[in-house]
């Protein structure tokens, strides 16, 4: 009786055990490589059919023969898909064959494994490629590479009539990833009367590329920048109401991205420094704590009173221009909490403001022209 261990992989070897249930022992038995032993198995056998004779201790002899099979040959292929976007979308699939299934999977030498032969949302870089098979026999690695051609998800945006839309408040994250690339984005401002808005541009590395907003055909110079950490934002005072503006990002290719968004909130109020366009535009900068305005070429202002208040408070507006202008209340964590056009009729004009709508805190109280912007604080507590 010959009991046959094949091999576990492919290319390893298998063992014969002879066993006799007839005859004097003892058993001497021989295989056809030539080697003999009374008792255990012969081990260390390439696949192929083997002949064993047993001789018992009356000399009387018989033959028998096995065969040591192989499994096949453990093996696969790659497939590669590069990364086309701002967050990684790399893909690895690997495709199997031959060992003994279920299959495991690694891209990283072996560190890890799972089931599935797909990865995805990999970053651009060299992966090694390993399979394991249900016996635990492992290929030898091969190497896999995720490129990244620049592409993302706004190839088709590069002239204004191509534009994207974005909707107000929204972040949309792209990248100027190849040499002469651009990017177009557009959105529509709100209905009613102009309008404040704010280009936010976030540089989430090292970039150098710029920002431009359009009317048609016509640039758009903001009335301020600020920088902040991440990048910076251009201030529109005056924008008309329900038209279409485009922005138009350009500059030195790079394989990071920027995120973009268009937004009537005002932005964190202590940012870093912001950068005059106007000489007679005024933005609030931090100092220490407090927030106070850049001298301005005329002296403009603003004050409320009383202040804190419970109800409606008085605001007046010293040395602005005749005609609209925007009040807008800020809460503490920059959203619109109201909005409205008033009509300045002289160099000291006095508004009276309800604040009904206003939950008790601090709000950030604005009035802006195109060539006028001032901000100052009221604190609305409760009764």
């Amino acid at each position: 009786l010959l009991t046959v261990n094949n091999p576990a992989c492919n290319g390893s070897t298998g063992s014969i055990r002879p066993s006799s249930t007839k005859g004097l022992g003892p058993f001497l038995y021989t295989i056809s490589n030539g080697a003999s032993l009374v008792n255990g198995e012969f081990s260390g056998l390439l696949p192929g059919t083997y002949t064993v004779t047993v001789k018992d201790a009356n000399a009387c002899t018989s033959t028998a023969t096995a065969t040591i099979v192989s499994p096949a040959a453990l093996a696969f292929t790659i497939s590669v898909k590069g990364n086309t976007s701002c967050t990684p979308n790399g893909a690895i699939t690997i495709s199997a064959s031959g060992g003994s299934t279920p299959y495991a999977f690694s891209i990283n030498n072996g560190a890890s494994w799972q089931s599935s032969n797909t990865f995805s949302n990999l970053i651009p870089a060299a992966y090694q490629v390993l399979l394991k098979d249900a016996k635990g026999c492992i290929t030898v690695a091969k190497t896999a590479t995720i490129t990244d051609d620049g592409t993302d998800s706004y190839e088709s945006n590069e002239t204004a009539a191509a534009a994207k839309g974005i909707a107000l408040d929204n972040s949309v994250q792209a990248r100027v990833g190849k040499t002469g690339d651009l990017d177009w984005f557009s959105f529509t401002s709100n209905s009613g009367t102009i309008g404040k808005y704010y280009v936010v541009f976030d540089q989430l590395s090292s970039i150098a590329q710029s920002y431009d907003l359009y009317l048609g055909t016509t640039l758009i110079a903001p009335s301020a920048i600020t920088s902040t950490s991440t990048g910076s934002y251009k201030t529109y005072n005056s924008l008309q109401a329900s038209k279409k503006y485009t922005i138009r990002i350009a500059g030195t290719a790079s394989l990071n991205c920027y995120r973009i968004k268009v937004t009537q909130m005002l932005p964190n109020l202590l940012m870093t420094t912001t950068t005059q366009v106007n000489t007679i535009t005024t933005r609030p900068t931090n100092t220490g704590n407090a927030i106070t305005n850049d001298v301005a070429t005329v002296a403009d202002s603003i004050q409320v009173y009383p202040n804190p208040t419970e109800g409606p408070f008085v605001l007046v507006v010293k040395n602005f221009d005749k005609g609209k202008a925007i009040l807008r209340i800020v809460d503490s964590r920059g959203r619109i909490a109201m909005m409205k056009e008033i009509e300045i009729g002289s160099s000291n004009h006095i508004e009276r403001v309800k604040t009904d709508a206003l939950m008790h805190g601090l709000y950030f109280i604005e009035v802006s022209q195109p060539t006028h912007v001032k901000i100052t604080k009221i604190i609305k507590s409760s009764r």
